[in-house]
């Protein structure tokens, strides 16, 4: 069994209120994705970006989202599923 993010997979909606203006915030996907492929310690960096270490992060799929009319940023854990 492998553990997917539903959010990714197009198997649960992910609809987060902006906190100034409760707009739905643009989900900007994996985090990883934002940052991208090739960002320098990502590996070192991980539990900084996500606020989670060890365990608890492998079983997360951290997504960023954003208000492009507030122009606000949050990250969200999404708890992935067994398949």
């Amino acid at each position: 069994m492998n553990q997917v993010c539903p959010v990714c997979n197009g198997m649960a909606a992910f609809v987060i209120q902006c906190p100034e203006c409760g707009k739905p915030m643009d989900d900007q996907g994996h985090i990883s994705d934002f940052y991208g492929p090739y960002s320098p310690y990502e590996e070192d960096l991980w539990p900084q970006l996500t606020g989670l270490s060890g365990r608890v992060a492998s079983s997360r799929c951290i997504h960023f989202l954003y208000c492009s009319r507030c122009r606000i940023g949050r990250r969200r854990a999404v708890k992935k599923i067994l398949i």
